[in-house]
């Protein structure tokens, strides 16, 4: 195989049309020529301003660092005479002032309100705060939320905000309850209800996950309860386990409600179900608030399950070949091998192709097959499975017709 010469990000990358401007810089979506791939491209137009410069390097230093999955991915970075760019993933939402206008249900906003919360939160725990929060800054995809545009972010504990485009009042230091009564605006147009100031983002989660009028509920049930003995006996014998699968329960409700106590992780069945299902959502913030939850002995009793659950919460202290390995080669639910491969992805592993076919054989679809293929492909690592026998039997499906025009 020929080696191809190395192509400069202006060549790879072709300019679709122009996202924003300003006198300083300019956002762009772009077409990756090599894979088919809409990205965003960042330019800074003045790289020899310093405060601009530094600013700039630190957005890329804070999206290299991945802290959650609700914020672009970083692909690339290059610097000229004149101009400073990188690459960034692109998102196709909307943002979240025209997604309300779509009239979301309560609960639909309340889960959007903690996502936005958990992503602040994941930040603020990074070391930086985000400042300049505002609507076009947030963006909707099949529910689920995007926050883009660090370049105002500033370190905990700074004096100075640089280039915020709300006005903040100027104050010694800014804290990370700062932070959060800037994000309340915001916030508000989410849940009403919020009023108060909040120290920290838990106090903060609490609070939204109180619902309005549930003690007059919860009155009326017990009400209704006392005056029939049968049907309180019947409610009683009905399983969280059950009442999930039935739709009268989520992971979000079971959570506020504390039923994931000790009682609940004791019972096995509880503990394999829950943990996968947790895994196959995709929800970082949620599978941080579920490990949280487990207790110590189950997860000593269900180590490998709840070491799934962790990178699932994008927790990778326990992330080494070691144990990635013995996963593997454990095989595991089509969720936790997409859950793998994602995890690899992120941290820049690159497994062999006898681990890559162990994998690719427990995916579902051919997407998380081509998607860690590409991956490989654009690190210009050799060793890769055949993944042909993966791929669809249609001609047709997005993925495969990807794979194999990259490989024409």
């Amino acid at each position: 195989m020929q080696n191809t010469p190395t192509r400069s990000m202006s060549e790879r990358f072709e300019t679709r049309n122009q996202i924003a401007r300003t006198l300083h810089s300019k956002t762009e979506q772009v077409l990756d020529t090599r894979t088919g791939q809409p990205y965003v491209r960042k330019t800074l137009l003045q790289p020899q301003d310093p405060i601009l410069r530094h600013q700039f390097f630190q957005e890329i230093e804070i999206l290299s660092s991945m802290f959650s999955s609700s914020i672009p991915h970083i692909i690339d970075v290059e610097e000229t005479n004149r101009t400073l760019s990188f690459i960034e993933q692109y998102i196709p939402g909307i943002p979240l002032d025209q997604w309300l206008r779509t009239k979301p249900d309560k609960k639909t906003r309340r889960r959007i309100a903690m996502q936005l919360v958990d992503t602040i939160s994941a930040l603020h725990e990074k070391g930086w705060l985000y400042i300049d929060h505002k609507n076009e800054n947030i963006l909707i995809h099949e529910d689920t939320l995007y926050l883009i545009d660090f370049n105002a972010c500033v370190p905990s504990g700074s004096h100075t905000i640089y280039l915020s485009s709300i006005a903040v009042a100027p104050k010694e230091k800014y804290t990370e309850s700062d932070d959060l009564q800037l994000l309340l605006p915001i916030l508000r147009q989410l849940v009403p209800r919020l009023k108060k100031k909040y120290q920290c983002a838990a106090e903060l989660k609490k609070d939204l996950a109180k619902k309005n009028g549930r003690p007059y509920m919860l009155l009326f049930i017990l009400s209704v309860l006392l005056l029939t003995g049968a049907s309180g006996l019947k409610f009683e014998q009905t399983s969280v386990l059950e009442r999930y699968k039935s739709g009268q329960e989520t992971l979000y409700s079971l959570l506020e409600k504390d039923e994931m106590d000790d009682t609940f992780w004791n019972d096995d069945t509880n503990t394999l179900y829950f943990i996968r299902e947790t895994i196959g959502l995709d929800d970082p913030g949620l599978s941080r608030a579920v490990l949280q939850t487990i207790p110590g002995q189950i997860r000593q009793k269900y180590a490998d399950q709840t070491l799934l659950l962790a990178w699932s919460a994008m927790e990778y202290e326990e992330l080494d070949l070691k144990n990635l390995d013995r996963l593997i080669r454990k095989g595991n639910h089509p969720s936790a091998a997409r859950l793998i491969l994602d995890v690899c992805m992120h941290n820049e592993i690159y497994l062999t192709a006898d681990q890559q076919e162990q994998l690719f054989e427990q995916c579902q679809s051919s997407q998380e097959v081509v998607e860690y293929a590409v991956f490989l492909k654009s690190r210009g690592i050799e060793e890769h499975a055949d993944i042909e026998k993966y791929l669809s039997g249609h001609e047709e499906e997005e993925y495969t017709k990807l794979w194999r025009n990259l490989n024409q």
